[in-house]
């Protein structure tokens, strides 16, 4: 018998002895029943508290810092930085309007210039150095279209 098991089984004499002065044999074999019950419903539940813990630390937790490193990581990107988008547009971030960003792609003669939201950044490839005042402001001709 082990420790549990012998402190469980001095609980339940204490049980007994109390109401076996309100209750009969049948009626307290049935009481014992569901006393004993209880302690297993106990186990039950302490496994999934148990269960739910270790999910929270080995799958939440980790996808939540995740997150929060990728939105401070978008959050601190400025004209100049290499980034890689989420459909796997590498380009070199040229503009930044509100929640948009204006990406210059290709190399030489063939550069063009993609416009994506912050949300589909997925990587920075490499900190840029020009700063926002050395690129020319957006003409109002362009942001009406």
């Amino acid at each position: 018998m082990t420790k549990n098991a012998g402190k469980s089984g001095k609980v339940l004499e204490a049980y007994k002895w109390c109401i076996l002065q309100v209750l009969n044999e049948k009626e307290l074999f049935v009481f014992y029943l569901i006393l004993k019950s209880l302690t297993k419903m106990r186990k039950i539940y302490a496994l999934m508290v148990l269960l739910f813990a270790v999910m929270y630390f080995i799958l939440i937790r980790p996808q939540k810092k995740k997150e929060k490193a990728l939105k401070d990581m978008i959050s601190s990107l400025k004209v100049g930085d290499e980034v890689a988008s989420i459909g796997g547009i590498h380009g070199k971030i040229n503009r930044v309007k509100d929640n948009l960003f204006i990406l210059e792609t290709g190399v030489g003669t063939t550069k063009s210039y993609v416009t994506i939201e912050k949300s589909a950044i997925a990587r920075l490839i490499s900190e840029g150095t020009s700063k926002e005042s050395d690129v020319a402001p957006l003409e109002e001709a362009a942001d009406a279209e």
